[in-house]
């Protein structure tokens, strides 16, 4: 089994989960239909595969010097990439911290300016973007120029455009209809989920 489907049936059972109660998504919109990477990637082999497959997203589409991510979901994606490919990293958090040194934002030690100037931003979901975007908004404030964003999963709520808004090219490595598809119900019944999400979706 190649990287990529390796990590789409990992998304599948590790990450994907589905339940009559809908789940209530950051931009507010109710789904039945839920994915949350974060356990998943904390397995070294589905963090491998994740990794390969995005760092082939990003050479295929700009030459990065630095990767960025928001905790804690992209946290281990950050440091797989980091340690495969030479990548310095940036953690956004998703609040300014109340102690320490209530940094929001935290820096490779020894990050120079060039690797500022072409910083890559990845997170392993994106519902309609608006974090990805305040974070984006956060790395400019340091002056860092982020020339493209990759997600794992993207749930279809306009995470593109929105970031297009704002001048960020986006690239995603599965959509949410590619995960239900695997989903371990016969056919009939992934016609019905993927009907069903395509509903919450007009809704939200």
């Amino acid at each position: 089994m190649n990287s990529r489907n390796e990590l789409k049936w990992a998304i599948r059972d590790d990450a994907y989960m589905y339940r009559d109660e809908p789940f209530t998504l950051k931009n507010g919109a109710q789904t039945r239909h839920y994915v949350d990477c974060r356990r998943m990637l904390l397995v070294p082999q589905h963090l491998k595969a994740a990794s390969c497959i995005v760092s082939s997203v990003i050479y295929a589409n700009w030459e990065a010097r630095c990767v960025a991510g928001v905790l804690t979901g992209a946290a281990p994606l950050v440091a797989a990439l980091g340690m495969a490919h030479g990548w310095p990293g940036i953690w956004i958090r998703g609040a300014v911290k109340d102690h320490g040194t209530k940094r929001r934002v935290e820096f490779a030690s020894r990050l120079s300016e060039h690797d500022m100037h072409s910083v890559v931003l990845v997170d392993d979901v994106a519902t309609s973007g608006r974090t990805l975007m305040d974070a984006v908004e956060q790395l400019r404030v340091h002056d860092c120029r982020v020339v493209g964003c990759v997600v794992l999963v993207d749930r279809g709520y306009g995470a593109k455009e929105h970031l297009a808004e704002i001048g960020v090219p986006y690239r995603y490595v599965f959509t949410m209809d590619d995960i239900c598809m695997l989903h371990k119900n016969d056919n009939a019944d992934n016609g019905a989920r993927l009907a069903a999400l395509h509903a919450s979706r007009a809704r939200g």
